[in-house]
């Protein structure tokens, strides 16, 4: 029995070649057939398309007849034996895996990771979410990291518009000194993002109210209202958890 696994080095290689064929096909024929007569017969466009189309695939053929199972033109399949290919693909789907487990379980671990931009963090979860859809949907490990990836995102926002608002001398770090009530722990009460490092395996209420936040803010003489670039962090973040809200569901066990 004919072995007809193919590599995908190899697979690249018919293609390439195949390629090759046809625009070495079209070339010719555009330049010596398209728009001759032959006696009351003319070569439009189309009928050369369907040749050259033809053409190469039978001069393609003694390249390609080991892997090819079946052949059909203009309205059937041309199957190809890819059995290679798929265990390769299987190969790295189980060597990205934990790369990519690992570097969401990162996310999480690595403190306030305050060098983190949360742009480059939300393009890692678009891609990562990309390539967890594709190859990995129904797997609760990878789908959970991807989960706090995105509850991270709150975090940081939270963090972020805390040390801003200390950093621009809007607040001092206490906002009631007398009960001990810190700043981000203000931010906090309406930004949550229900990672908690005492208890990393749970996660708690996931809730972003931006109006509580800014009623409390101008409670305590804070004057958020003028300062555009505030404005813009509440907004950002408020943005993202309706638009991701679905996602922020926590998976039952």
């Amino acid at each position: 029995m004919i072995d007809k696994k193919i590599s995908v080095k190899r697979l690249v290689g018919l293609l390439f070649i195949t390629l090759m064929m046809f625009v070495i096909i079209t070339c010719l024929l555009d330049k010596y057939l398209l728009g001759k007569t032959l006696l009351f017969f003319k070569f439009d466009l189309y009928i050369v398309r369907i040749i050259e189309v033809v053409g190469t695939i039978i001069l393609t053929l003694p390249f390609t007849y080991k892997y090819i199972s079946s052949i059909t033109i203009f309205g059937a399949s041309v199957q190809l034996a890819l059995e290679k290919v798929s265990v390769e693909y299987k190969e790295f789907k189980s060597t990205m895996r934990p790369l990519i487990i690992f570097e969401l379980t990162k996310i999480e671990t690595e403190g306030r990771i305050h060098s983190v931009s949360i742009d480059s963090l939300l393009d890692f979860i678009s891609n990562t979410e990309k390539i967890v859809e594709n190859m990995y949907e129904t797997d609760k490990t990878m789908n959970d990291g991807l989960l706090r990836a995105r509850l991270k995102v709150i975090e940081l926002s939270a963090e972020k518009i805390s040390k801003y608002i200390v950093e621009s001398k809007l607040s001092d770090y206490f906002v009631n000194q007398d009960e001990n009530i810190s700043l981000f722990d203000l931010v906090r009460k309406y930004i949550k993002s229900g990672l908690s490092f005492s208890v990393p395996k749970k996660i708690g209420e996931v809730s972003v109210d931006i109006n509580g936040l800014k009623k409390d803010l101008s409670n305590y003489n804070i004057d958020w209202s003028n300062d555009t670039t505030l404005i813009q962090m509440l907004n950002e973040v408020d943005k993202y958890y309706r638009e991701n809200k679905d996602k922020f569901i926590i998976p039952s066990a």
